[in-house]
């Protein structure tokens, strides 16, 4: 049987040559140094006056890691200082802190960010990575991972404490985690949902939510879950948007019973978090694994386009592709591949609407035998998406001769939003050795 890897690839031979690309790059901001520890970005995708709120998680010294942010304007240029959100407990033990992501409430003109936390606890035992963390988790000690919650006021300043809002098991529990938060706001009742990875069982987890309030405290309702337990291999959570025509929320994961194999799947949820109509495949389903999966809504015409990566298992190459979905969650064309801006093997895609030019952006990280770095191509809402020529996005360090290994000099992490004002604004972690190692940044990107 021909792999999916295979397939794909010969379905975007078909769809001919890609769109001419172009695009008016704005400056490039650093908004955060961060030392060279990995950091895990997101983005809000909405925000007062034209703002974003950018958060990001990442180690410190000696402390484990903690969740931070700060404000940037429409053309990315940071305002205010970076703040500090979580507040986890430490002791001997290194904490963990990781996957954050944030929304915007108009209302309250103020955001919610939340985050899976472990702080110290009297039962511990060695890390083990959850499924689908992308290795070993190293430096750490396993305890009961929750989700967190935190307000943050339209200047990026922390409003109240931080609050845990699931209870995946007993606080002894260190096997008990909750973990890839993803959160959305509903404006029409004023609430937010949160989706999470639950294993109350650590061998047949499920996908929970859990309804907030406008201030952040939890709905009356307790957690629900929303896939029944199973025993899986490969995970990745991948987004939960509101769908506002509708008045639905449409959450994007991506599982497998086997390391082998991955499939990607949306799920229809009621305003009260509750699952309707069946879960829906949009992956081609051949024998590869689908990771990494992103969706982003385009609200007016009910259209969205999700992303992932495709691969075969022990494969160092990666195709991140796409596919056209109605309001609902269901496919409407064909799967196809992105462009392949320099070569080399990418990852990490993500995606998001603009309302003023009526398109679709896709950023990635690419890595080729002379650098790292992001790209981004642009789609409109056509049922079997025609992707532009690739732009680099990203201008991490000098750049290497042809062929010349760079490895000092990298970005990873992309994530995309819409600008009020037409355009996305890029947001990802990058290491630049000249300027004093890893930091967080953002650039506007307009097709």
């Amino acid at each position: 049987m021909k792999s999916r890897f295979v397939l794909v690839a010969l379905a975007m031979v078909a769809l001919g040559s890609t769109l001419a690309a172009a695009a008016e790059l704005g400056h490039q901001h650093r908004i955060a140094s961060v030392g060279p520890a990995t950091a895990l970005v997101d983005v809000a995708p909405d925000g007062s006056d034209g703002h974003r709120l950018v958060v990001w998680a990442v180690a410190t010294d000696g402390a484990g890691s903690e969740v931070y942010a700060r404000v940037v304007g429409a053309r990315g240029r940071p305002r205010g200082p970076v703040r500090r959100v979580s507040n986890m407990p430490t002791g001997e033990d290194r904490t963990l802190v990781m996957q954050p992501a944030a929304a915007y409430n108009g209302g309250r003109e103020e955001y919610v960010v939340v985050w899976a936390g472990a702080g110290k606890s009297e039962a511990s035992a060695p890390c083990q990575a959850p499924p689908g963390f992308p290795g070993p988790i190293p430096d750490c000690v396993e305890r009961d991972v929750e989700v967190y919650m935190r307000r943050i006021d339209a200047d990026g300043r922390p409003l109240g404490a931080q609050r845990r809002i699931s209870s995946t098991g007993p606080h002894d529990c260190t096997r008990c985690q909750a973990i890839f938060p993803r959160i959305a706001y509903d404006p029409h009742l004023g609430r937010y949902l949160v989706a999470f990875l639950a294993q109350a069982d650590p061998d047949r987890p499920t996908i929970r939510v859990q309804r907030l309030m406008g201030n952040g405290t939890e709905a009356p309702a307790r957690e629900r879950d929303v896939t029944e337990p199973k025993a899986w291999a490969t995970f990745g959570m991948g987004d939960l948007v509101y769908e506002q025509a509708d008045r639905i929320f449409v959450l994007l994961h991506a599982s497998g019973r086997t390391v082998e194999r991955g499939d990607v799947y949306t799920m229809r949820l009621n305003p009260q978090g509750k699952p309707f109509g069946r879960r829906r495949a949009i992956s081609a389903g051949e024998e590869s694994r689908d990771t990494n999966p992103r969706l982003a809504l385009n609200p007016s015409g009910r259209r969205m386009v999700a992303v992932w990566e495709v691969g075969a298992v022990g494969q160092p190459e990666q195709i991140p592709v796409a596919r056209a979905l109605n309001g609902s969650g269901s496919p409407r064309g064909r799967i196809v591949t992105l462009p392949e801006g320099d070569g080399g093997v990418a990852l990490q895609p993500a995606v998001a609407w603009d309302t003023a030019t009526q398109r679709f952006a896709v950023a990635w990280s690419r890595s080729t035998d002379s650098d790292r770095e992001i790209y981004a191509t642009f789609a409109g809402t056509e049922a079997t998406p025609a992707f532009s020529e690739a732009v680099r996005v990203s201008h991490m360090g000098p750049d290497a001769p042809p062929g010349t290994p760079n490895y000092i000099d990298w970005a990873s992490f992309p994530r995309l939003v819409m600008r009020d004002q037409g355009g996305f604004l890029s947001v990802w972690y990058g290491y630049e050795e000249a300027v004093g190692g890893g930091g967080v940044y953002v650039r506007s990107v307009t097709p």
